[in-house]
């Protein structure tokens, strides 16, 4: 296991497989054909705390900024610039990416940050897709103006395209729901999560008995972030410099 790795990197999915976990493969499939770059697009990214909406958001917007995707989105292929991106945090402008959190500043504030990443990478463009991409956090939490806004940049045939998190869709104006596609994360079922989480510590060189596994899982209630947080306070590296994980909660070392 290589020295950056920890329980933040670990978790970020690295394929579309990753993402089965929380959303259906249909959807999956669907999120995969859209028409990006041609027109606006407006995906409505919602489901209860805790499920990854951010991580999908991010992984999506990682597969359009690769510079190794065009129209349809494949596997990030790993080795570009935007590949190498800490994917972890919300410093992508210069991939074309923005992040805003929607609970920082005023709407017009918010709105302020849109019109000028949009504005500017209508210029410099963003990998193949040569659109700009904006994630919106926390979408619910500011209204008003924000929504107005918004809406009329969902309406601009402008091949942007808009990823709108919330765990809460149902306080969002009916206009701004009507212009999104819908995909809704679910809770996993303990076992898919068993399976998920034992692959991804397969995957990372992390060992994990079976009955540590079922036994985060189990606690955590099947739910992603709260089994991340879980391994991360578990994540041991011992004198031979393997990584291990147990039950016996203390200090995380990594």
């Amino acid at each position: 296991m290589t020295a950056n790795k920890n329980a933040e990197t670990i978790f970020v999915p690295q394929c579309w497989e990753d993402l089965e976990l929380t959303l259906q493969k249909n959807k999956l499939d669907e999120l995969r054909r859209l028409n990006y770059g041609k027109e606006t697009i407006a995906l409505l990214l919602h489901g209860n705390a805790g499920l990854g909406k951010t991580a999908l958001a991010r992984f999506l917007a990682r597969s359009l900024a690769c510079h190794g995707v065009c129209e349809s989105l494949d596997d990030p292929c790993g080795t570009c610039s935007a590949c190498k991106l800490n994917w972890t945090s919300r410093r992508w402008g210069d991939n074309g990416v923005a992040e805003i959190d929607c609970t920082g500043g005023t709407p017009a504030d918010v709105v302020d940050r849109i019109d000028a990443h949009t504005k500017y990478r209508s210029v410099c463009g963003v990998g193949k897709l040569n659109k700009s991409i904006v994630i919106l956090d926390e979408v619910h939490r500011n209204r008003g103006v924000l929504s107005d806004r918004l809406l009329k940049m969902l309406e601009e045939p402008s091949g942007n395209v808009f990823l709108l998190v919330t765990n809460k869709p149902d306080v969002l104006e009916e206009a701004v729901i009507q212009r999104c596609l819908d995909y809704e994360l679910r809770k996993p079922d303990l076992a898919d999560a068993q399976n998920w989480l034992q692959g991804v510590l397969a995957r990372n060189e992390i060992n994990a008995s079976v009955e540590t596994i079922a036994g985060l899982v189990g606690e955590s209630n099947g739910i992603p972030r709260l089994i991340r947080s879980a391994v991360r306070r578990r994540m041991r590296v011992g004198d031979d410099g393997l990584t291990t994980i147990d039950l016996v909660e203390e200090e995380a070392q990594i």
